[in-house]
């Protein structure tokens, strides 16, 4: 059946996209999707922690195995996409976000290397994966987009902030065990690492050794002292946050370790996005 016209490809949009705007199309050659092969999921079975901490994985078989899922096109037998928002309403696939109720880009992918592919794999994204968020969560624009952030090097990140948290945070616990060890007086710590001044912080403790700390002089860090490099204005501290995040929002398959969190007054169900799948990424993988 002959159904579209060289001239009406400028508007059907659809059209254009499907069928590349060739001229007369006859919908029986048009291909289908065959899932019969099942999930795309390149391992044998997923990565479990336990086998992974206890040293049953080399390290060349868990970087293969991480190669593999991130450029893994998978489908909605792995759990691609999503039929319900985590607080349970149905998710309004085309509005940007999706009825106004979610501060960043709706499911979009199904692999991480569609998104972070330019110039090379890992880096980051062409325009054409920009992400829209929405600041007033009103469903309306103007929306702001923020473009695909590169993972080259992110994982030297962690490790340097991990090592920086690590110190800051023991500056601290000296402060509290020296102010225990002078009642009544304040002692005062300068908080630096790597050369890097974050301010200063400093515990007093009473007579029965009960500590209070003042965090008034921090700087440009969290009263937990944790450092958090990543994502567009540093609010991550591992890339493992990242990639949880991006796996659930931008895919539509949570992995297990987000799953067994449900949001405030939610319960725990093991498939949260409702689209017939669970356990979708274990914390192995």
């Amino acid at each position: 059946m002959t159904w579209m016209s060289r001239s009406r490809c400028p508007v059907l949009l659809t059209g254009v996209v499907l069928l590349g705007c060739s001229g007369v199309v006859d919908t029986d050659e048009l291909p289908t999707v065959d899932l019969s092969g099942g999930p795309a999921f390149p391992l044998d079975a997923h990565l479990e922690s336990s086998a992974i901490a206890a040293g049953e994985y080399t390290f060349e078989e868990l970087f293969e195995a991480g190669r593999q899922l991130f450029h893994t096109p998978y489908n909605g037998l792995d759990g691609v996409g999503i039929s319900r928002l985590p607080d349970g309403s149905p998710l309004h696939r085309f509005s940007v976000p999706p009825t106004g109720g979610m501060g960043g880009g709706m499911v979009s992918s199904q692999s991480c290397i569609e998104c972070h592919n330019f110039p090379a794999a890992a880096a980051a994204g062409l325009a054409s994966t920009n992400r829209a968020g929405d600041s007033n969560k009103d469903g309306m624009p103007p929306f702001f987009q923020r473009s695909t952030t590169s993972l080259w090097g992110n994982g030297v990140v962690q490790l340097l902030a991990q090592e920086i948290t690590e110190e800051l945070q023991a500056i601290r616990d000296e402060a509290i065990a020296a102010a225990k060890g002078a009642p009544g007086s304040a002692i005062e710590r300068a908080l630096v690492s790597k050369g890097i001044s974050y301010g200063k912080i400093a515990a007093t403790a009473n007579a029965s050794g009960e500590t209070a700390l003042d965090l008034s002089g921090l700087e440009g860090i969290d009263v937990d002292l944790v450092v958090r490099p990543l994502l567009w204005k540093g609010l991550a501290p591992a890339v493992r946050v990242v990639t949880v995040g991006a796996a659930a929002g931008l895919m539509g398959m949570p992995a297990e370790e987000a799953v067994w969190f449900p949001p405030p007054g939610k319960e725990y169900h093991p498939d949260p996005d409702g689209d017939g799948v669970e356990r979708e990424f274990s914390v192995g993988d």
